[in-house]
């Protein structure tokens, strides 16, 4: 950790409470892990079988280990306090919490799910999300986390639709186009990470991966060409309708299930009888 961090009189901590793909929850202790971590602690943190531990999802805090290592981290370190804020899809501040790292931060997460976590009926044979606009609609890398959401609620099989403008291409992570460029298949991308980790950004590609063994996906950008959506295993097009298309052509049929999510990472997706 930050040597500053442990020769400080008081370590407050700064952030946001939001869903989070495999922390559960963004906030509290993760201003610590990975925020001011050293290289082998993220590592670990972010290691192969944390990522692919069944826990390891948004909206989970009991039994993630993900999380659990954050909060073993933090007691071994130090967080005195934290100023944690909810925001809306305007950007603007909901809920403020502040006051004992844990306590705080689990006041946030109980107000959040509220209005994040949304009681859906079965899977959809399409499902169509966003990374839920600016700013982390920026680069295709983010948008793995809007993929990750849609593939809670689509079926096996099934074509997940996502609209992110991914401005700055890969946004500067080529490790994580390495990992999946050139793979024969979802499990030679496993493969890969699990022989060689650890590897920056291979968390974002194992999530990818464990996305497409369940569902095409159809990425709708402006920014991203054809041939880095192919290398990264994507089907890439111009806009939503031409997307519907394709999806059609996919799946054989156009008699389909739907789902919309127009906030994509932002909501919880809550499936009958637990996600």
């Amino acid at each position: 950790v930050n040597r500053y961090v442990l020769e400080s009189d008081l370590v407050i901590g700064a952030g946001l409470i939001e869903p989070h793909f495999f922390a559960g929850y963004s906030g509290g202790r993760k201003i610590l892990l990975p925020g001011v971590a050293g290289r082998d602690s993220i590592f670990n943190n972010h290691g192969f079988n944390m990522i692919g531990h069944p826990r390891a999802r948004a909206g989970i805090l009991d039994g993630n280990p993900i999380h659990e290592d954050m909060m073993e981290f933090m007691g071994s370190t130090k967080l005195d306090f934290i100023v944690n804020v909810t925001i809306n899809k305007e950007k603007k501040i909901t809920g403020i919490f502040t006051g004992h790292p844990v306590k705080a931060h689990l006041r946030g997460v109980e107000f959040l799910d509220r209005h994040v976590k949304v009681p859906v009926k079965g899977e959809a044979d399409i499902v169509i999300t966003t990374n839920g606009g600016y700013p982390l609609d920026r680069d295709v890398y983010q948008a793995v986390k809007g993929m990750d959401t849609a593939a809670s609620v689509v079926r096996e099989g099934g074509v997940i639709i996502i609209a992110s403008e991914c401005r700055d291409g890969l946004g500067g992570h080529e490790e994580f186009l390495k990992l999946v460029k050139g793979a024969e298949d979802v499990d030679e991308i496993l493969r890969r990470i699990r022989e060689n980790e650890p590897i920056y950004d291979q968390w974002e590609a194992q999530i990818l991966a464990r996305i497409l063994k369940k569902a095409k996906v159809i990425l709708v950008s402006d920014f991203i060409s054809e041939k880095v959506a192919g290398d990264l295993l994507l089907e890439r097009v111009g806009n939503i309708e031409e997307a519907l298309e394709l999806a059609y052509t996919i799946l054989g049929k156009r008699d389909v299930r739907t789902i919309v999510i127009p906030e994509g990472p932002y909501v919880i997706p809550i499936r009958a009888g637990g996600k």
